[in-house]
């Protein structure tokens, strides 16, 4: 479930020079060569070019725009990573008043104070500002080195914040997981045999009435009810057997067409595009596990979409550097992104999705068991891969998952 991030910086401050020098300072286009490799000396380590190549830099010329600014990035799931603030911006709220201010909307942003008068001692700051250890303090006029240093220190704190925090969330829900997997081990099994003393007893009752019998009618529903629970009962047994994927080197276009034609095998308003990358790496998975990925995620594609549209698979490959500072290796990943034009799901949701028995769609026999996208995670979380769900409302849901790639024959 970890998500990839970009730099986002935010400058708050009344002078528009400023944000040029800062912007041109932290420009990755320019040219610092030099001063990069004395950073470097300086600080033990080097920047690795996806970090670097990958910074946003917005500006607000006052303290409450610079606030709704850090408040709508967190709303949006695309967070500022690091503020660069003035104490002095008049006429407003100053920068420890602004500083204070963003805390309270996102606690997890970095700050660098930058001050060219005494409004505000060390010892007002540390008692007005907490934790402490989020911020750095510029004295006006700063030099190059200084906002290049800072702004790779606290970037750098910030993503391993970040993945702290993904990490946490992981094991939770891991461990979410692993419950379930004790309990499906020892209910599955039963529950099936159960179901199929009752669906023998339906079809015998069945066969016992003429064709023109109102009660066929029960039957036949009952009996669909019974395949939907067995359906129910095999997810159940799949995060039982979760610990022991059968893996083999496979192909994922084949299994994205394979589910796609079981999916949507009888949906004339849905219309599926393919974008699929010509010599796109193997992966090492289970076919049944991951098959049941794409069924789970083209299912709730086809349900958003009642009213038709277009669903678009995309599949390349996909070279990512480790987020480690120091280890500048390269990750090869497969990529699939899905993307319906359903009806969406709504921010405050996004954060339950993955969560057991956590549905948006109405309960019943047929759907909204709520079990669909644990799974997707948990088989996903097995195979060291990743996934991520974005979504806007009434617009559609986007999917993204990598999977480690193979070492090619």
């Amino acid at each position: 479930m970890t998500t990839e991030r970009k730099n986002r910086i935010l400058i708050v401050d009344d002078t528009q020079d400023i944000h040029n020098d800062i912007k041109k300072i932290l420009s990755p286009v320019s040219d610092t060569s030099d001063l990069d490799a004395l950073v470097n000396d300086i600080s033990g380590f080097s920047e690795p070019e996806n970090r670097a190549s990958e910074i946003q830099i917005d500006s607000a010329l006052q303290g409450d725009t610079g606030v709704a600014m850090v408040r709508q990035a967190k709303q949006d799931g695309n967070p500022y990573a690091l503020a660069f603030v003035d104490i002095r911006i008049p006429p407003g709220l100053d920068g420890i008043q602004t500083i204070k201010q963003m805390q309270m909307e996102d606690p997890c942003l970095q700050y660098v104070i930058i001050t060219a008068y005494s409004d505000y001692s060390w010892e007002d700051i540390k008692t007005e500002l907490s934790p402490k250890d989020n911020l750095l303090i510029i004295k006006k006029p700063f030099e190059t080195i200084e906002i290049r240093q800072s702004a790779s220190t606290l970037l750098e704190k910030w993503h391993l914040s970040q993945e702290r925090n993904e990490a946490i969330e992981e094991l939770i829900h891991s461990k979410k997981i692993e419950t379930i997997g004790i309990l499906a081990n020892g209910l599955a099994h039963d529950f099936n045999n159960l179901l199929m003393g009752i669906q023998g007893n339906i079809e015998l009752a069945a066969m016992q009435l003429p064709e023109e019998h109102s009660a066929r009618e029960f039957l036949t529903a009952s009996g669909d009810i019974i395949l939907s629970t067995k359906q129910l009962i095999q997810k159940f047994i799949m995060f039982s057997d979760m610990n022991n994927p059968q893996k083999q080197p496979t192909l994922v276009k084949d299994m994205l067409k394979h589910a796609r034609d079981y999916v949507f095998n009888d949906s004339s308003n849905i219309s599926c595009e393919f974008n699929v990358e010509e010599n796109l790496w193997l992966v090492n998975t289970d076919v049944h596990q991951i098959n049941q990925v794409f069924v789970e995620i083209f299912n709730n594609a086809k349900e958003a979409m009642t009213n038709g549209g277009q669903l678009t698979v995309t599949a390349k490959n996909f070279k990512k550097h480790s987020a480690s500072q120091t280890d500048n290796t390269e990750e090869k990943y497969v990529q699939i992104t899905i993307k319906d034009q359903g009806t969406g799901i709504q921010k405050q949701d996004l954060a339950n999705i993955y969560d057991p028995y956590f549905s948006l769609k109405p309960r019943g026999a047929k759907r909204g068991m709520g079990l669909g996208l644990a799974l997707v995670a948990a088989i996903i979380s097995q195979h060291e891969g990743k996934v991520h769900i974005s979504s806007v409302p009434e617009e559609g849901t986007t999917v993204e998952i990598r999977l480690p790639a193979m070492d090619q024959l």
